[in-house]
C-alpha cells in the first residue's frame, strides 16, 4: 500500500496578507471503497464510517467515531420506503440543497420535499454564503408508495459542502463522492464511495473544491463495476 499523499495548493488572498493552504486528499487506500452505513432502527448506537474530511484515506475514523470534519451515513426503512441520509459528525454541518424533492407522504395531502445536499461543481468556493443548516440530508431513496425504483438528490458523482469548528475556529471544506445503486427485489442496495476530500487550513477563508489527479481513473473503476453488476 501507498500512503496517502496530501495535494496542496497555496493560493494567495484576495487581501494579498493571507494565503489560503488547501489540504486535499484523494482515495488510494483501497480497503476504504464504500462507506459503512449505520441502520439506526435497531437502537441508537452508531454502527456507520465517517468520513473525516481532515485526515487522508489510511488514517479515516474507526467505525462509530464522528470526529471534527466528519460526515456520517445512515440507512433507514420505513412505512414509505428505503431512504439514504447523510449526516454530520462533531462540530460540522453541511450545505443543504435549496431544491426540495417531493415524495408523497401518507399523512399529508401533498407531497414532502425531501432536501439532499447542494451539489458543488469542481472550481466551485465553499464559504459562509452556503446553505448551511443543521441535520440529515437526504441522498437516495426506494418508495414504496409510488413504486419508484429510485428517487435522487444527488448525481452519479456529487460535491458536498462542510463548515466544521477546528481549535474553536470555522474552517470550510469539502468530499466528492460517487453513488452506486441498485434495488433487488425491492431493496435498497446503494453504494457511497468517497474520490477526494479537503479543507481549507486558514480560519474563515473558503475552500475551492479541487479534482484530485487520480479522480478520473477512481471513478471510472467504480462505474465498470458497477454496470457488470447490473448487467449480472
Amino acid at each position: 500500500m501507498r500512503p496517502t499523499i496530501p495535494v496542496l495548493c497555496s493560493l494567495a488572498a484576495s487581501t494579498g496578507a493571507l494565503h489560503a493552504e488547501l489540504i486535499v486528499y484523494e482515495n488510494t487506500n483501497p480497503d476504504f471503497g464504500r462507506m459503512a452505513m449505520f441502520d439506526p432502527n435497531g437502537g441508537d448506537t452508531i454502527f456507520g464510517q465517517a468520513l473525516d474530511i481532515t485526515r487522508g484515506a489510511f488514517n479515516q475514523p474507526a467505525i462509530g467515531q464522528t470526529p471534527a470534519g466528519s460526515l456520517l451515513f445512515m440507512h433507514t426503512r420505513g412505512y414509505i420506503g428505503d431512504f439514504t441520509w447523510m449526516g454530520m459528525g462533531t462540530l460540522t454541518t453541511t450545505a443543504r440543497s435549496s431544491q426540495g424533492v417531493p415524495i408523497p407522504d401518507p399523512w399529508a395531502d401533498q407531497p414532502t420535499n425531501y432536501f439532499g445536499p447542494q451539489d458543488f461543481s469542481v472550481g466551485d468556493s465553499i464559504d459562509e454564503s452556503a446553505n448551511f443548516v443543521d441535520g440529515w440530508r437526504a441522498i437516495h431513496g426506494v418508495n414504496d408508495l409510488t413504486g419508484a425504483s429510485g428517487i435522487f438528490t444527488v448525481a452519479e458523482v456529487f460535491s458536498v459542502g462542510v463548515r466544521f469548528e477546528l481549535q474553536n475556529e470555522t474552517h470550510y471544506g469539502f468530499a466528492r463522492f460517487a453513488r452506486d445503486y441498485e434495488v433487488r427485489d425491492g431493496e435498497l442496495r446503494i453504494d457511497l464511495v468517497p474520490l477526494v476530500w479537503g479543507y481549507e487550513t486558514t480560519p474563515g477563508l473558503a475552500a475551492s473544491v479541487t479534482p484530485a489527479p487520480a479522480t478520473a481513473a477512481i471513478v471510472g473503476a467504480v462505474f465498470a463495476g458497477c454496470l457488470r453488476r447490473r448487467r449480472a
